[in-house]
């Protein structure tokens, strides 16, 4: 069954999609500087971890997929995105995740932070 296989691949009568490589890489907040961050996120470390904590974001975010990662790497995400006009197929390579976990996490984030400020309107000017 393998060597029928082989034949018909090298023959070029069954091709597989070839797929991007995806490094086995993390964003890790706490290596980039003050000045790789605030060029990367328009924030300095501090900064973002500030806003992790005023999102009120749990210690694991996990996206509707089960798309699993820490609230400082899904704040990353969301910041480095919105930071500059970026691809997702670049943004794969900075923080080592597929495009579509990238799009996941992104989306999520900007759910999250769409019911904030909606939650904060409400508490702002709330008339009772």
């Amino acid at each position: 069954m393998e060597d029928s296989w082989t034949e018909l691949v090298h023959c070029g009568l069954n091709t597989t999609p070839e797929r991007p490589l995806i490094p086995v890489v993390r964003c890790n907040l706490v290596s980039h500087g003050n000045a790789n961050a605030e060029a990367d996120f328009r924030f300095d470390v501090h900064g973002v971890r500030r806003l992790a904590a005023l999102f009120g974001l749990p210690e694991t975010v996990i996206t509707s997929s089960n798309d699993r990662c820490n609230s400082l790497e899904a704040i990353s995400i969301l910041l480095y995105r919105l930071s500059y006009p970026r691809r997702l197929l670049d943004m794969s390579i900075k923080f080592g995740r597929s495009t579509s976990s990238l799009c996941r996490i992104f989306l999520c984030m900007g759910k999250s932070s769409c019911d904030l400020n909606y939650v904060q309107h409400l508490t702002l000017y709330n008339c009772d």
